[in-house]
């Protein structure tokens, strides 16, 4: 044995440590709202390796295979809404109804079809959650909240 070593006496909580913060939390992906849509269970994965992008994700129901982004990769899905945000997107019909973390605004894709989202929300300063599609009357229902500034009366 080695009697070179000295020991030193730190205070409870001070000893330096390899192990940072950073290094437990940076490829902790965290999951959340999960969906089911015919096939496929998505669900949402925030990823601090990507600066926190919120990426919806899928996979076959009862499958081994590796799940799928569903979202082109600029896309980051999240509601601001609340302040701390809702549910964020909806499935319908294989259809993805989302909402876009840096306009807030509503999107529409089929990830059999599209190449890119369509907006379907007016830009402003406006905060979208809880989407709902009534396939029956071909309307999306969801909160809205208004943050534009009132004027004074």
């Amino acid at each position: 044995m080695n009697q070179s070593t000295s020991k030193q006496i730190l205070p409870f909580g001070s000893w330096p440590s390899p192990i940072t913060s950073q290094d437990l939390v940076s490829a902790a992906v965290r999951l959340g709202e999960p969906c089911l849509d015919e096939q496929f269970i998505y669900w949402i994965e925030g990823r601090p390796q990507e600066k926190g992008r919120s990426v919806l994700v899928r996979q076959l129901i009862n499958s081994k295979n590796a799940p799928e982004e569903v979202l082109p990769q600029h896309c980051n899905v999240s509601s601001r809404a609340h302040e701390y945000g809702g549910a964020s997107y909806t499935i319908a019909e294989s259809v993805v109804y989302f909402i876009e973390a840096e306009d807030q605004q509503i999107y529409r894709y089929d990830p059999e079809k599209d190449t890119q989202p369509q907006a379907l929300s007016p830009g402003g300063n406006f905060r979208y959650t809880d989407l709902c599609v009534d396939i029956e009357q071909q309307r999306l229902i969801c909160v809205r909240e208004d943050h534009r500034k009132k004027s004074a009366p």
